[in-house]
């Protein structure tokens, strides 16, 4: 996510960290993003927690001079720490290099291909070790993938994911509907997953968001700036009025792919139970 300056006064008047677990303090992710920042070559900016309006971490730059000023993280949204630092760098990279902030970086290939880069070097790898306790990464060596297991344990505190219609479908579906038909990845980016993550045409996969709010969003979307504003209480009640639910997954059924990010906190997850029952393992939720 991008902000400009002109959000900084609203920004600084919302209140409210919450530091899910010891293990990212925000002294450890501005550890993680420092490093990472200068093992590319680059400066890093000042790192601030706090809310952040849409998504979980935003950059904030000067929108006359297109120079980045600051990174923004909010620790009650974010899904994965080292996946939305990562994101803001990419930012921060082409707002230094070529002044283009990527407002709308979900379909910007070009945008997509750096981030994937930088995820391939530092998600998941020995640089980790600057979020987790001593001893979680003894051992590790440098540029070591943890795979996917480890990718679905790092998302912070979320032991379910959410759904707006509690449908899964297999990987030739999903080819189908969004490489051929909607043009949303590229073949090589799925057949990346399928080689990095032991996929085959027949694994089973969602669509999930780790916001409640946001799997709202995707059956209302007509009320989206209106949603993305409410509180808890308020979607609730939101939710009760215009008879909508939505469906929760359990974590433990498989895992996120953290590169199938749709810009808005989308992912694929792989279900890897291989005792699911579609009726059984979707939880409706009404409120």
């Amino acid at each position: 996510m991008i902000l400009t300056e002109t959000y900084k006064n609203r920004l600084s008047k919302l209140a409210g960290i919450n530091l899910l677990t010891e293990a990212f303090s925000p002294d450890k992710i501005t550890k993680y993003y420092n490093e990472v920042v200068k093992a590319e070559g680059m400066k890093p900016l000042p790192v601030k927690f706090g809310r952040v309006g849409k998504g979980g971490a935003c950059t904030v730059f000067d929108a006359k001079t297109k120079t980045a000023l600051y990174i923004m993280i909010d620790l009650s949204r974010v899904a994965d720490v080292e996946f939305a630092v990562l994101h803001e760098i990419t930012h921060q990279y082409f707002l230094e290099k070529e002044q283009e902030p990527f407002l709308n970086c979900s379909k910007a290939a070009k945008f997509k291909k750096k981030f994937n880069v930088l995820n391939d070097k530092y998600m998941y790898s020995s640089f980790s070790k600057y979020l987790w306790s001593e001893g979680v990464n003894e051992g590790v060596s440098e540029g070591a993938n943890f795979g996917p297991t480890y990718t679905r344990n790092s998302h912070i505190g979320k032991t379910g994911f959410y759904n707006s219609y509690g449908s899964s479908f297999d990987m030739r579906e999903f080819y189908k509907i969004e490489v051929k038909e909607r043009g949303n990845y590229s073949s090589e980016d799925v057949k990346s997953w399928m080689k990095k993550y032991d996929l085959t045409p027949d694994s089973i996969v969602a669509w999930v968001t780790t916001f409640k709010r946001n799997a709202v969003i995707y059956i209302a979307s007509d009320d989206k700036d209106m949603i993305e504003e409410m509180n808890d209480e308020e979607l609730s009640a939101y939710m009760k009025t215009e008879g909508l639910w939505i469906f929760e997954i359990n974590a433990d059924n498989g895992f996120i792919i953290p590169e199938s990010d749709d810009g808005d906190y989308g992912f694929v997850f792989v279900i890897t139970n291989l005792n699911f029952n579609q009726d059984k393992e979707w939880r409706e939720i009404y409120s």
